[in-house]
């Protein structure tokens, strides 16, 4: 079974990562999401908590028809170590083949640039560029200036989250 790895904190999962879900599921049999800083919540930065991004990233993938059986998630805390950190998403998950990742600093930990063992190749890491600029830090602004956000994530997230 191909399986790729992406990882995000997903504050709040946006239309974004549903497209990069899709298109990874065009070229492998599933994804295993990673949610980071699990542990946070009630945060500025990480207003929601992992067991509330996992129920809504699975409500919006459910919405937009997309199988349980393609999905695996899995809740990873921060550490604080850049050096252990990759390792340690690699023995909490099910083998992959490749990473997507829009953050230098995933992918620096995945090629062991911070002293930690280098888990992947250059070419098994898939840098991911913004998506119309949707950020779930733009996100985050505008739900906090009061102004239109519902339209840049699935349905199922604007109809349950109050940040």
């Amino acid at each position: 079974m191909k399986s790729a790895l992406f990882i995000g904190r997903f504050q709040p999962f946006h239309n974004g990562h549903l497209h990069v879900i899709k298109n990874i599921l065009k070229e492998f049999d599933r994804v295993i999401i990673v949610i980071g800083s699990a542990q946070a919540k009630d945060e500025e930065k990480n207003p929601l908590s992992g067991v509330k991004r996992e129920e809504l990233i699975l409500k919006s993938l459910k919405e937009s028809k997309i199988s349980s059986e393609k999905i695996i998630i899995k809740k990873i805390d921060d550490i604080n170590d850049y050096s252990l950190w990759a390792s340690m998403i690699k023995e909490s998950v099910p083998p992959f083949q490749k990473l997507f990742t829009g953050s230098d600093i995933v992918r620096n930990c995945f090629l062991g640039k911070f002293g930690g063992p280098k888990i992947l190749e250059k070419n098994d890491i898939i840098k991911l560029e913004r998506i119309e600029n949707i950020s779930a830090s733009k996100i985050r602004q505008l739900i906090k200036e009061g102004k239109k956000w519902k339209h840049l994530v699935p349905k199922a997230i604007a109809e349950k989250i109050n940040l």
